[in-house]
Protein backbone atom coordinates (compact mmCIF):
# COMPACT_ATOMS: atom_id res chain seq x y z
CA UNK A 1 0.00 0.00 0.00
CA UNK A 2 3.27 2.09 0.61
CA UNK A 3 4.17 1.69 -2.73
CA UNK A 4 1.02 2.24 -4.36
CA UNK A 5 0.59 5.57 -2.57
CA UNK A 6 3.99 6.79 -3.14
CA UNK A 7 3.73 5.92 -7.26
CA UNK A 8 0.15 7.81 -6.99
CA UNK A 9 -1.61 4.12 -8.42
CA UNK A 10 -4.10 4.51 -5.65
CA UNK A 11 -5.48 7.63 -7.31
CA UNK A 12 -5.34 6.69 -10.38
CA UNK A 13 -7.74 3.74 -9.96
CA UNK A 14 -9.47 4.83 -6.90
CA UNK A 15 -10.80 8.37 -8.83
CA UNK A 16 -12.24 6.20 -11.92
CA UNK A 17 -14.04 3.59 -9.34
CA UNK A 18 -15.63 6.84 -7.08
CA UNK A 19 -16.93 8.69 -10.26
CA UNK A 20 -18.77 4.97 -11.46
CA UNK A 21 -19.75 4.28 -8.14
CA UNK A 22 -21.38 7.87 -7.61
CA UNK A 23 -23.37 7.88 -11.22
CA UNK A 24 -24.50 4.34 -10.62
CA UNK A 25 -25.43 5.95 -6.86
CA UNK A 26 -27.46 8.63 -8.23
CA UNK A 27 -29.11 6.46 -11.23
CA UNK A 28 -30.01 4.37 -7.93
CA UNK A 29 -31.27 7.12 -5.72
CA UNK A 30 -33.70 8.55 -8.52
CA UNK A 31 -35.14 5.07 -10.24
CA UNK A 32 -35.62 3.79 -6.45
CA UNK A 33 -36.71 6.97 -5.04
CA UNK A 34 -39.21 6.94 -7.65
CA UNK A 35 -40.58 3.88 -7.95
CA UNK A 36 -40.91 3.11 -4.43
CA UNK A 37 -43.02 6.18 -4.18
CA UNK A 38 -44.98 5.59 -7.22
CA UNK A 39 -45.64 2.16 -5.64
CA UNK A 40 -46.08 2.72 -2.37
CA UNK A 41 -48.61 5.54 -3.58
CA UNK A 42 -50.74 3.96 -6.45
CA UNK A 43 -52.57 0.56 -6.95
CA UNK A 44 -51.87 0.62 -10.41
CA UNK A 45 -47.75 0.96 -9.91
CA UNK A 46 -47.95 -1.80 -7.66
CA UNK A 47 -49.63 -4.21 -9.32
CA UNK A 48 -47.41 -3.46 -12.36
CA UNK A 49 -43.92 -3.19 -10.86
CA UNK A 50 -44.58 -5.47 -8.17
CA UNK A 51 -43.29 -8.89 -9.83
CA UNK A 52 -40.37 -7.03 -11.52
CA UNK A 53 -38.49 -5.55 -8.11
CA UNK A 54 -39.00 -9.06 -6.81
CA UNK A 55 -37.38 -10.69 -9.51
CA UNK A 56 -34.57 -7.71 -9.47
CA UNK A 57 -34.08 -8.48 -5.87
CA UNK A 58 -33.20 -12.02 -6.52
CA UNK A 59 -31.18 -11.16 -10.11
CA UNK A 60 -27.66 -12.63 -9.54
CA UNK A 61 -25.34 -9.74 -9.72
CA UNK A 62 -22.51 -11.53 -12.11
CA UNK A 63 -25.58 -11.89 -14.73
CA UNK A 64 -26.17 -7.91 -14.75
CA UNK A 65 -22.51 -7.81 -14.96
CA UNK A 66 -22.54 -9.49 -18.07
CA UNK A 67 -25.66 -8.17 -19.35
CA UNK A 68 -24.43 -5.21 -19.33
CA UNK A 69 -20.94 -5.89 -20.56
CA UNK A 70 -23.12 -7.41 -23.52
CA UNK A 71 -25.08 -4.11 -24.68
CA UNK A 72 -22.19 -1.20 -23.44
CA UNK A 73 -19.22 -3.08 -23.87
CA UNK A 74 -16.00 -1.90 -22.80
CA UNK A 75 -17.08 1.62 -21.28
CA UNK A 76 -17.27 3.45 -18.41
CA UNK A 77 -21.18 2.92 -18.60
CA UNK A 78 -20.83 -0.89 -17.91
CA UNK A 79 -20.27 -0.52 -14.27
CA UNK A 80 -22.52 1.88 -14.06
CA UNK A 81 -25.59 0.14 -15.64
CA UNK A 82 -24.87 -2.94 -13.59
CA UNK A 83 -24.44 -1.10 -10.08
CA UNK A 84 -27.94 0.64 -10.75
CA UNK A 85 -29.36 -2.43 -12.24
CA UNK A 86 -28.72 -4.44 -8.99
CA UNK A 87 -29.35 -1.70 -6.25
CA UNK A 88 -32.34 -0.16 -7.20
CA UNK A 89 -34.61 -2.75 -6.34
CA UNK A 90 -33.47 -3.08 -2.60
CA UNK A 91 -34.04 1.13 -2.53
CA UNK A 92 -37.25 1.01 -4.30
CA UNK A 93 -38.94 -2.18 -1.88
CA UNK A 94 -37.47 -0.31 1.37
CA UNK A 95 -39.22 2.55 0.60
CA UNK A 96 -42.31 0.45 -0.78
CA UNK A 97 -42.75 -0.64 2.46
CA UNK A 98 -42.41 2.28 4.42
CA UNK A 99 -45.08 3.95 2.55
CA UNK A 100 -47.61 0.81 2.95
CA UNK A 101 -46.04 1.35 6.74
CA UNK A 102 -47.59 4.75 7.11
CA UNK A 103 -49.95 4.94 10.04
CA UNK A 104 -53.79 4.50 8.32
CA UNK A 105 -55.63 6.44 11.07
CA UNK A 106 -53.44 9.38 10.54
CA UNK A 107 -54.00 9.48 6.54
CA UNK A 108 -57.65 9.03 7.03
CA UNK A 109 -57.39 11.59 10.19
CA UNK A 110 -55.70 14.04 6.96
CA UNK A 111 -58.79 12.97 5.20
CA UNK A 112 -61.36 13.91 7.01
CA UNK A 113 -60.16 17.17 7.66
CA UNK A 114 -59.80 17.65 3.73
CA UNK A 115 -55.93 18.24 3.79
CA UNK A 116 -54.97 17.79 0.02
CA UNK A 117 -53.55 14.97 -0.92
CA UNK A 118 -50.23 16.88 -1.90
CA UNK A 119 -50.01 17.75 1.50
CA UNK A 120 -50.48 14.64 3.20
CA UNK A 121 -47.79 13.28 1.07
CA UNK A 122 -45.41 15.93 1.51
CA UNK A 123 -46.15 16.34 5.38
CA UNK A 124 -46.97 12.53 6.41
CA UNK A 125 -45.96 10.50 4.16
CA UNK A 126 -42.47 11.75 3.37
CA UNK A 127 -41.45 12.04 6.30
CA UNK A 128 -42.96 8.97 7.89
CA UNK A 129 -40.84 6.86 5.39
CA UNK A 130 -37.73 8.74 5.83
CA UNK A 131 -35.47 6.27 8.13
CA UNK A 132 -36.59 3.84 5.38
CA UNK A 133 -35.73 5.69 2.53
CA UNK A 134 -32.23 6.36 4.39
CA UNK A 135 -31.55 2.55 5.48
CA UNK A 136 -32.21 1.67 1.75
CA UNK A 137 -29.63 4.77 0.88
CA UNK A 138 -26.92 3.24 3.26
CA UNK A 139 -27.17 -0.33 1.66
CA UNK A 140 -27.53 0.71 -2.16
CA UNK A 141 -24.31 2.82 -1.66
CA UNK A 142 -22.52 -0.43 -0.34
CA UNK A 143 -23.92 -2.31 -2.94
CA UNK A 144 -23.15 -0.08 -5.75
CA UNK A 145 -19.49 -0.52 -4.42
CA UNK A 146 -19.63 -4.05 -4.93
CA UNK A 147 -21.16 -4.37 -7.79
CA UNK A 148 -19.17 -1.97 -9.85
CA UNK A 149 -15.46 -3.28 -8.52
CA UNK A 150 -16.83 -6.61 -9.62
CA UNK A 151 -17.74 -5.17 -13.05
CA UNK A 152 -14.52 -3.47 -13.29
CA UNK A 153 -12.92 -6.68 -12.77
CA UNK A 154 -14.08 -7.86 -16.48
CA UNK A 155 -15.21 -4.23 -18.26
CA UNK A 156 -12.40 -1.51 -17.31
CA UNK A 157 -9.63 -0.25 -18.41
CA UNK A 158 -9.07 1.15 -14.80
CA UNK A 159 -10.52 1.26 -10.93
CA UNK A 160 -9.72 -1.35 -7.98
CA UNK A 161 -11.56 -4.15 -9.60
CA UNK A 162 -9.41 -3.44 -12.94
CA UNK A 163 -6.41 -3.57 -10.34
CA UNK A 164 -7.52 -6.58 -8.59
CA UNK A 165 -7.87 -8.65 -11.72
CA UNK A 166 -4.37 -7.13 -12.79
CA UNK A 167 -2.63 -8.69 -9.55
CA UNK A 168 -4.70 -11.78 -9.85
CA UNK A 169 -3.17 -12.48 -13.47
CA UNK A 170 0.26 -11.43 -12.27
CA UNK A 171 -0.72 -14.30 -9.27
CA UNK A 172 0.70 -11.63 -6.67
CA UNK A 173 -0.99 -11.87 -3.71
CA UNK A 174 0.57 -9.34 -1.72
CA UNK A 175 -1.15 -6.98 -4.65
CA UNK A 176 -4.46 -8.40 -4.27
CA UNK A 177 -4.77 -8.10 -0.62
CA UNK A 178 -3.19 -4.31 -1.26
CA UNK A 179 -6.21 -3.44 -3.37
CA UNK A 180 -8.76 -5.66 -1.85
CA UNK A 181 -7.63 -3.62 1.88
CA UNK A 182 -7.64 -0.91 -0.10
CA UNK A 183 -11.38 -1.44 -0.74
CA UNK A 184 -12.60 -2.08 2.62
CA UNK A 185 -10.68 0.71 3.94
CA UNK A 186 -12.60 2.91 1.54
CA UNK A 187 -15.62 1.49 2.13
Amino acid sequence: LYTLATTGEILENLIPTTIRVTYAFVLTLIVGTLLGLLMGLSDFWETALKDYVIVGLAFPSLFAVIFSAMWFGYTDITPMVAGTVITFPYLTQSLYQGVNDVDADLVRMSKSFDVPRRRIIKRLVLRSVLPEWVGGVRYALSLNWKIVVLAELFMADSGLGFMIQWELERLSLSGILAWTFLFVLVI
